[in-house]
């Protein structure tokens, strides 16, 4: 078992991060002691990498849950409708706001990251109602 710090360390994911995960029921520790220190296995950092890596794939907090019990195929099929749905977003900003592409994806990467939403949700807003 590996302590909060310890996992912490070997997954270069701070102690906080791993709490909110906790909390959002992404990823909870393998067990908790009577001290309340938190303690996980070796094996959740494959759980914490995919967490990662559809975070980093344009998926908010709030939608990676569901997307972890999914199969590979289903989930395959769920990161090409996502990538699909973002081409049609960022082409749209383009045409609508006379964006280039890097700032149509800039101005959706600031939206997400100031509201917290998914890559999507964000486009979507700035379609819906307002300039960059």
């Amino acid at each position: 078992m590996l302590t909060i710090g310890e996992f912490s360390r070997l997954s270069r994911v701070s102690p906080r991060m791993l709490r909110h995960y906790d909390a959002l029921g992404l990823l909870h520790p393998d067990t908790v002691g009577e001290n309340g220190y938190r303690y996980y296995r070796q094996e959740q950092l494959s759980d914490l990498v995919r967490i990662q890596w559809l975070s980093g794939y344009g998926f908010a907090l709030h939608e990676i849950g569901p997307l972890l019990g999914l199969e590979d195929g289903a989930l395959l099929s769920r990161l090409h409708q996502r990538r699909e749905a973002l081409r049609r977003a960022k082409e749209q900003l383009m045409a609508r706001q006379g964006l280039s592409e890097p700032e149509a994806y800039q101005a959706v990467s600031r939206e997400a990251k100031a509201r917290g939403l998914s890559l999507e949700e964000a486009a979507r807003a700035l379609l819906e109602g307002g300039a960059p």
